[in-house]
């Protein structure tokens, strides 16, 4: 059934990212207690419009969020834990990473 661990998936993902619920909800533009709703299975009907908002906010796909089958594995998960956290980076400092990883790739 689609949309049965949505609400799990997002709390664990949401978790991994560092992100509050409420940092979540200015992201998506989704309402917090929706969130919260959503991740303690209250909302058992969450439409696709918010699904949607949350999957991009969290970039992930949004079959990502509604297939009971589809897992990150550690190492997806990693690569977009890391992105995530590169693009809240300031400028200057994505700056300094891109450096720091062109070393590390030589």
């Amino acid at each position: 059934m689609l949309y049965k661990n949505a609400g799990e998936k997002l709390l664990k993902f949401r978790r991994r990212l560092g992100l509050s619920g409420v940092k979540l909800a200015e992201k998506s533009n989704v309402c917090a207690a929706y969130i919260w709703n959503l991740e303690n299975g209250l909302a058992l009907k969450p439409s696709v419009e918010k699904m949607k908002m949350l999957a991009d906010a969290l970039g992930v796909s949004m079959g990502f969020m509604i297939d009971n089958h589809l897992e990150f594995s550690d190492k997806d998960e990693a690569k977009k834990i890391f992105y995530y956290r590169f693009e809240n980076l300031k400028p200057v400092d994505q700056v300094r990473m891109m450096k720091i990883l062109e070393v590390l790739c030589k």
